[in-house]
């Protein structure tokens, strides 16, 4: 009998702490904010929300004030270059660049603009090549052989793209894993 109690006792804890490390997972490390705004982005531009989780925290850290070295603003870190483009594309009247700081424009711009990469590229990895590094470079790696193949994105010219590249897959997978009953 002390024995069927030390196991009863003992799957409590472990089940206790499972269920506690999920909590903590999803709600300070794999977290989802702006939800209703990610919902709805997604559904428009046919991108996974998970996708654009994981590409915010990787890009911000869910910060929505960060502004990079490269004066790329908000969630999703975009420039102004690219913000006015993109902006004119979804009818955003009256952009101005400060605008980037608030969740719904930034994660719509980022959505968008991401979309565009992919539709042009028709590669998930090389759309997220050309967000960080941008489309010019690498229509340049692509006609100068830079990238050839699938190898070759492991081996790019910017090797902080090589490692953003894989860093967002692997915290798409991991929001994938965590959510996949959501």
């Amino acid at each position: 009998m002390k024995i069927l109690l030390k196991v009863s006792i003992l799957l409590i804890v472990i089940f206790s702490l499972i269920c506690g490390f999920n909590y903590f997972v999803k709600n300070k490390v794999y977290i989802k904010p702006y939800n209703d705004v990610v919902k709805e982005i997604a559904y428009k531009y046919q991108i996974e929300e998970n996708m654009i989780y994981a590409m915010i925290k990787v890009e911000s850290k869910f910060n929505q004030n960060v502004v990079s070295k490269a004066h790329a603003k908000g969630l999703m870190q975009i420039v102004d270059s690219t913000a006015m483009e993109v902006s004119e594309k979804i009818g955003i009247e009256n952009f101005s660049p400060s605008m980037l700081y608030e969740p719904d424009v930034n994660i719509e711009i980022g959505t968008k603009y991401f979309k565009m990469l992919l539709d042009k590229y028709d590669d998930v990895r090389l759309a997220l090549i050309a967000y960080n590094a941008g489309q010019g470079n690498v229509d340049k790696w692509i006609n100068n052989g830079d990238i050839s193949d699938e190898q070759s994105y492991y081996n790019l010219p910017y090797k902080e793209t090589t490692v953003y590249w894989q860093k967002v897959l692997r915290e798409y997978n991991a929001y994938k894993r965590i959510y996949k009953n959501v």
